[in-house]
């Protein structure tokens, strides 16, 4: 009788540690959901006082917006150039900012930048406003190729860079995913341009058209889409080295396999969709330092990520996904990483991912736009497989809806901080110049910017 006595006692003092525990889980999560409900009034009580001390209370969509644009005077209604919801651009021309945006002698908003480059913006704002989801126009250009890297930095300036970097893309449409993918890649400081070098449909796949795009052209983002009777997943991987012949054995492999081998730091793997897909994932390497941890290799008709332990293969038809491996497993769906899945390849797009120098890099450093930041938080385990889901789900739901906070405290704090950099000042300040017939105005900021030159001793306070 006393074994069974000191039994009960021991399985009552579990069951009450196995109480206390989950009670102590659930005030953290409810405490936490309490904390995130009462930052979005906070903000938005913040962005309503911002509106009233600045803004114009009788903005509406369809007001015509008079913007001199360096010289040049443009017009547009406010719903086109507020159409792209959280950038810059938005923010401006929302109606919240209108007395403290800078104004030229005649009254309209005052913008020092190309009026070239804004123009093509404003064309591709208003072929947005008349397209469909399904069918969006091609992203923002100029005829004269030398204004391309003015455009650019318009673009990068207004927070509108990463809607439209992806126009070859027949895969990614989502804007969201278009930013997902170049945040991942800024992570590591591999952003760049994407550039198109191979499409599945295209070529159905042969080997040869693979390696003749695809080979000796550095850093590589692949993009998979599966069909939807298999999950409709689109995911991927990027490599940061070039395709070559790797050796086996001290013997280089045969013609028909070729391996892309990387700096293993940098590579990922990642899902932006797909059936039960909550949010996007990035899977990095396990070990990095690992030997044959990343690669590539094309063996006939296949594509294969990671040459250790495999995670995901990809041939003419399907797309082989493996739970171990060198990479954190890919979280596909609740079956994706219990042994193997096969899902049904749809499209494969190959992508050169170049300009990710130090120039490139440096070129945002000034005004750089806020990133959404991915929380993370270690799952629980202590409890039965059903409390421990049900846990997690909510823990999953309360770090995604603490990122997308996180992320919309950011964007305001970037807001104001643009405005006060870039989009305010007094009229007076706003110069308009005669050079050699053609018509310019700008900011005697700019005028001044070489405090040295000639130019800015002409406009300094002292002589202004």
């Amino acid at each position: 009788m006393e074994e069974l006595d000191n039994a009960n006692k021991r399985l009552k003092v579990a069951r009450d540690n196995i109480e206390r525990d989950y009670h102590a889980q659930i005030k953290a999560l409810d405490d936490r959901e309490s904390s995130l409900t009462e930052r979005l009034p906070a903000l938005n009580q913040k962005k309503h006082e911002i509106a009233e001390a600045n803004g114009d209370v009788d903005a509406t969509d369809d007001d015509l917006v008079e913007i001199n644009a360096g010289g040049k005077i443009i017009t547009a209604k406010r719903s086109t150039l507020t159409r792209l919801k959280g950038t810059r651009l938005e923010a401006m021309f929302s109606g919240r900012w209108d007395k403290k945006l800078q104004r030229d002698s005649d009254g309209r908003i005052f913008l020092d930048v190309n009026p070239v480059g804004f123009r093509a913006i404003v064309d591709y704002l208003n072929e947005r406003e008349i397209s469909s989801a399904d069918d969006p126009p091609n992203p923002p250009s100029v005829r004269d190729k030398e204004h391309d890297h003015i455009l650019r930095r318009q673009l990068e300036l207004f927070g509108l860079k990463r809607m439209t970097e992806m126009p070859d893309s027949s895969i990614i449409k989502d804007e969201g995913h278009c930013a997902q993918l170049h945040d991942w890649l800024e992570e590591d400081g591999s952003d760049g341009v994407l550039r198109l070098l191979y499409r599945g449909s295209q070529y159905s796949l042969p080997n040869r058209k693979f390696h003749s795009n695809c080979d000796d052209k550095g850093c590589t983002l692949t993009i998979i889409q599966t069909t939807d009777k298999t999950g409709g997943f689109v995911l991927g991987g990027y490599s940061n080295s070039n395709t070559h012949r790797a050796r086996s054995g001290g013997q280089y492999c045969s013609d028909n396999v070729l391996f892309l081998r990387a700096l293993a730091e940098s590579d990922f793997l990642f899902v932006l969709s797909g059936s039960g897909i909550s949010s996007p994932s990035k899977m990095k390497l396990i070990d990095p330092l690992g030997v044959n941890a990343v690669g590539h290799c094309h063996l006939k008709d296949q594509i294969l990520f990671s040459l250790r332990g495999m995670c995901m293969e990809i041939d003419g038809l399907s797309v082989l996904l493996k739970g171990a491996g060198a990479y954190v497993p890919i979280p596909a769906g609740k079956n994706a990483t219990d042994g193997m899945k096969i899902l049904d390849l749809g499209e494969i797009e190959v992508f050169q991912v170049s300009g990710t120098s130090a120039q490139a890099q440096n070129s945002t450093k000034r005004l750089k736009q806020p990133k959404q930041k991915t929380l993370k938080d270690e799952p629980v385990k202590i409890f039965s497989d059903g409390v421990n889901e049900a846990i997690n789900k909510k823990l999953e739901s309360l770090l995604q809806a603490e990122s997308e906070m996180l992320h919309l405290e950011d964007t305001f704090k970037d807001e104001k901080n643009f405005m006060e950099t870039f989009a305010g000042g007094d009229k007076k300040d706003v110069i308009v110049l005669n050079v050699s017939g053609t018509m310019m105005v700008t900011k005697r900021s700019t005028l001044c910017a070489a405090e040295d030159s000639v130019l800015a001793q002409q406009f300094h306070d002292s002589k202004w």
